[in-house]
């Protein structure tokens, strides 16, 4: 490992003539630079980090396109009932208010639903592992011989 100022590659035919001065048998199989170093170990991790973030947004775009099919969904049905509306007299904007105030109040109860569905299962799972971690070292202790575990102390 050579430590220089400026481009580390710069370096490289310096040190190969220096070293050939000190010793023409040593060999140099492969030289890099610590960032080439670095990059080709992280290679794999920043693949995978690739991958969870692609298909992190592929599952974001396939929830924007579920939710926008309920809430066009919802409001083809209630085409009549906003024909009605209009006829009536409501304009443009409270029909607008009317069908943002629905379409958020059943998106907020979606998440909320979500939120608490997620909370439960982090509890139940660590509760679950709390349960695993508590048995085993109890089990091993009830295995203990009572006579052997008095003559030890």
């Amino acid at each position: 490992m050579i430590r220089g100022d400026g481009d580390a590659l710069d370096l490289l035919p310096g040190v190969k003539s220096v070293l050939a001065e000190m010793d023409p048998l040593i060999p140099i199989a492969r030289s890099r630079t610590l960032s080439d170093v670095r990059d080709e170990s992280m290679a794999r991790e920043q693949f995978v980090l690739m991958l969870l973030s692609i298909f992190g947004v592929v599952a974001l775009l396939l929830a924007t396109v579920g939710v926008y099919g309920v809430t066009a969904q919802a409001a083809r049905r209630r085409t009549q009932e906003i024909g009605i509306r209009m006829a009536l007299g409501a304009g443009a904007p409270e029909v607008l208010r009317m069908m943002l105030r629905h379409g958020l109040m059943v998106v907020g109860l979606g998440l909320g639903a979500g939120l608490a569905a997620s909370l439960v299962a982090v509890i139940a799972l660590l509760g679950g592992v709390a349960l695993v971690a508590c048995y085993i070292p109890a089990r091993r202790a009830t295995a203990v011989d009572p006579v052997t575990s008095l003559h030890v102390e």
